[in-house]
């Protein structure tokens, strides 16, 4: 009798859904300080131990941002019931039996599948998912809040992950000083931060119309850690609102 050869997945595996994480603003800071103290001991080690401490950080910091986007936007679906279709401009995805299987005994969520289906967070879907839940050029919006020059964001995004595949595939060094790489992990984590505090301010405030109060409970230490405040907030997304324009490229 031959023997049925096991088919190879094509849909969203239960592995993929199980492995991502929650969404843990704290434990992205934790390891963007732990990078940072890295950085703090370049100096005291020899010239090729140098070399492979700064290669380490740059690739580290990357696989850091990745994984926790996953877990920001996997949370930022399921906190703000976001509708799947909105997100993925589809309206089907392919899921494993195997996850069926399970759904009763694990907490599967529909920001998790969603996650899992996208597999990996690059900055063209980051550009594209976010674009489609904040209903604006996202990254171009983040630059006008933290008061940089349009298109400043998106380029230290994309540059950083070109860096990373050079330094993993391409076994190119970074020559980045000690001082350099702090200053850079320290602007991506304020981005990252920007990012999706940004992106639950203009869900409650502009797309579920939650009062002022509210808002102001929520987001008004955050925003200040940013130098703004809700009414400059509002400004500045409104515009971005009325001029934004939909993109259907597919990366």
């Amino acid at each position: 009798m031959k023997k049925k050869s096991k088919q190879k997945s094509h849909g969203t595996t239960r592995k993929k859904i199980e492995g991502i994480p929650s969404g843990n603003p704290e434990d992205f800071v934790r390891r963007c300080d732990d990078l940072i103290n890295l950085c703090e001991i370049i100096n005291d080690q020899n010239e090729t131990n140098q070399q492979l401490l700064k290669n380490f950080i740059k690739i580290r910091l990357v696989s850091i941002v990745e994984f926790n986007l996953k877990g920001f936007v996997s949370e930022l679906i399921d906190i703000q019931n976001l509708n799947p279709k909105d997100i993925l401009d589809k309206n089907s995805i392919e899921i494993d039996l195997d996850v069926l299987q399970n759904f009763e005994n694990v907490p599967y969520t529909k920001g998790k599948i969603v996650v899992a289906h996208l597999d990996k967070m690059n900055p063209g879907i980051v550009y594209t998912i976010m674009n489609n839940i904040n209903k604006l050029d996202t990254f171009k919006w983040i630059d006008k809040i933290l008061n940089k020059d349009s298109g400043t964001c998106f380029t230290f995004f994309k540059d950083l992950y070109k860096d990373r595949n050079d330094l993993t595939h391409n076994l190119t060094d970074t020559f980045e000083t000690s001082k350099t790489l702090t200053t850079n992990i320290g602007i991506l984590r304020t981005m990252i931060f920007a990012l999706f505090t940004c992106t639950h301010c203009n869900i409650d405030m502009l797309h579920k119309k939650l009062p002022e109060s509210i808002i102001e409970r929520e987001y008004g230490l955050r925003l200040k850690k940013l130098r703004i405040n809700q009414n400059k907030f509002k400004d500045i997304t409104l515009k971005f609102k009325k001029e934004y324009k939909p993109s259907y490229k597919k990366y």
